[in-house]
């Protein structure tokens, strides 16, 4: 393995959760990052946007009380970033908005369907709909309408086990999900009759924890228990059917929680994060390689970026200009901003 290129470097540190964080999420068009806790709160940090390496004045300027029973485990922005979707363990999905800068945030509608624990929730890339999954080995698919108005148009029942997190594809409405019973699905609507799955995925060999498509939507990537980032690729352009291009083994020394893909700098398609138990941080740059592969380059690594705790989650930071800035939160129950920048030793 070549030495990393790049240093991931602390930029601030958001306090304020009473208990483990669980996820955060970057407004996509607000310089905002919310976080969510086991404590049933969302928080909401302000940033300042400075020099290039330096988004450094962060402002905590929201605590919102959700009302929620038990942990809050998922976010997601609406791609306008007016709309903030939260998934609790209390089985239910709050909405939350606010009228402008400045205001509080309110609920303006719970989603109740569930059985169980709400794990993942994620909005499309037009905002017309909203996924969410949960230990009840359920997807569900949401058509948002005006007025913070709801319909539920379809829930999918086809894992065996508890499903982890749901994301969707950048440009189509393709839908996957991955589960505790190893798999992934992918998803589309058929309009003359439901949402189906049209492609089961079992290349891990035990539970998938997090899954995200690339940002050319031509790829998505996928890890797990079994210590592996896996790297798909789509066969043609109809994105029907996948296919494994790229396997980095033993990419933690734990269990994989997250995987985030970026813009990046420098070309290619872009920079992977994952992290996970064992508390690392690993970014890797993506290449189109020979014969349809892909490779995977590690560019930076941080252990310990929770100290002794588990790192939950990674996001990157949407914002044009920032493509190189990354959160993280742990079981330490903070939220950590990071800057990924070119090494300057030539030692």
């Amino acid at each position: 393995m070549t030495n990393p290129t790049h240093t991931i470097t602390p930029v601030t540190v958001l306090e304020g959760h009473d208990d483990r964080v669980w996820d955060v999420a970057w407004n996509p068009s607000q310089p905002l990052l919310a976080s969510c806790s086991a404590d049933r709160t969302i928080r909401i940090a302000s940033l300042l946007l400075l020099a290039r390496a330096s988004p450094s004045d962060f402002t905590n300027v929201s605590q919102i009380p959700t009302g929620h029973k038990r942990t809050v485990r998922s976010l997601a922005w609406s791609p306008s970033g007016q709309t903030l979707a939260a998934a609790s363990f209390d089985s239910q999905i709050s909405i939350w908005e606010r009228g402008g800068a400045g205001e509080d945030w309110e609920c303006s509608a719970t989603l109740e369907g569930h059985e169980t624990e709400v794990k993942g929730v994620a909005f499309n890339a037009e905002g017309t709909m909203l996924a969410t999954c949960g230990r009840d080995k359920s997807v569900w698919i949401w058509e948002v309408h005006p007025d913070s108005d709801f319909e539920c148009l379809s829930v999918q029942m086809d894992h065996s086990q508890d499903v982890k997190a749901v994301a969707w594809h950048p440009t189509h409405d393709i839908l996957a999900s991955c589960s505790y019973d190893d798999s992934i699905k992918l998803y589309l609507d058929d309009p003359s009759d439901d949402w189906y799955p049209f492609a089961t995925l079992t290349a891990h060999a035990s539970t998938v924890w997090d899954v995200v498509f690339s940002p050319c939507g031509r790829f998505f990537a996928s890890v797990g228990d079994d210590l592996t980032l896996r790297i798909w690729r789509a066969k043609d352009e109809k994105l029907r059917e996948w296919t494994t291009v790229r396997v980095v083994e033993n990419a933690h020394k734990r269990s994989i929680y997250s995987v985030a893909w970026g813009r990046g700098e420098g070309g290619g398609l872009g920079w992977i994060a994952t992290t996970g138990g064992d508390g690392t941080v690993n970014v890797w740059a993506v290449q189109d390689g020979e014969g349809g592969t892909v490779d995977a380059t590690l560019i930076a690594r941080r252990e310990e970026t929770h100290g002794v705790s588990d790192a939950n989650v990674v996001r990157w930071c949407p914002m044009k200009g920032y493509e190189h800035v990354l959160a993280t939160g742990g079981d330490d129950n903070v939220v950590r901003v990071w800057a990924i920048q070119p090494n300057t030793s030539t030692d």
